[in-house]
C-alpha cells in the first residue's frame, strides 16, 4: 500500500452502525445545528466550547486561521453515521497509533486497537492524554508529546 502506518486522533467513539444512544444523540444534534445555524453562529458556539477547554487560544488560532466550512455539515453527519471502523480496520495492513484525550468520549478505542494487529505482530498503540479533552491537540500541555509520539511511531514503522 501507499502507507506504512497511520495516526488517528479524536476517534475513540463509534458513531457508525452499532453506536451508543449517546453517540446517536450527538449526531442528531450535530445534524440539526449544521442545517439550522449560520456559519457565524456555529463558529461562536465552537469558540464557546473551546473556552471551556484547557486548550490554548494561541494554539487554537492555527485551527481558526484555516477557515471554518460548515456548508457540508449534513453530508458529513451522513458519512459519520455510515462509517463502520470495526469492519474496515482489519482490512488495513498497517499499524495504527490512536490518540485521544482522557476526558473525550471513548467507547471503542480498545476494540479498534485489538482489530489492528495479528497475534504474531503487535505494532499498533493507544495513547491517551491524561487531562486532555476533545481539543487535546490544541493544548500546549500536549503539543510536544503529540509531535514526539507521532515521530517515534512513524520511525518505528
Amino acid at each position: 500500500g501507499a502507507f506504512n502506518s497511520a495516526v488517528l486522533m479524536d476517534c475513540g467513539q463509534n458513531v457508525g452502525p452499532g453506536r451508543t444512544l449517546k453517540a446517536a444523540m450527538g449526531l442528531h444534534l450535530l445534524s440539526y445545528v449544521a442545517s439550522h445555524y449560520s456559519n457565524k453562529k456555529l463558529a461562536k458556539m465552537m469558540l464557546k466550547v473551546t473556552k471551556n477547554s484547557p486548550a490554548d487560544q494561541w494554539v487554537l488560532e492555527s485551527t481558526f486561521a484555516a477557515g471554518w466550512f460548515f456548508g457540508q455539515g449534513e453530508e458529513q453527519v451522513t458519512i459519520l453515521r455510515t462509517i463502520a471502523p470495526a469492519k474496515h480496520i482489519p482490512e488495513l495492513d498497517i499499524p495504527i497509533c490512536f490518540m485521544n484525550g482522557e476526558k473525550d468520549h471513548r467507547d471503542s478505542e480498545q476494540l479498534w486497537l485489538n482489530l489492528c494487529d495479528t497475534p504474531d505482530e503487535v505494532n499498533s498503540v493507544l495513547k491517551v492524554f491524561s487531562g486532555g479533552d476533545h481539543f487535546f491537540m490544541h493544548d500546549s500541555r500536549f503539543v510536544e508529546d503529540v509531535l514526539k509520539d507521532i515521530n517515534d511511531f512513524a520511525a518505528s514503522n
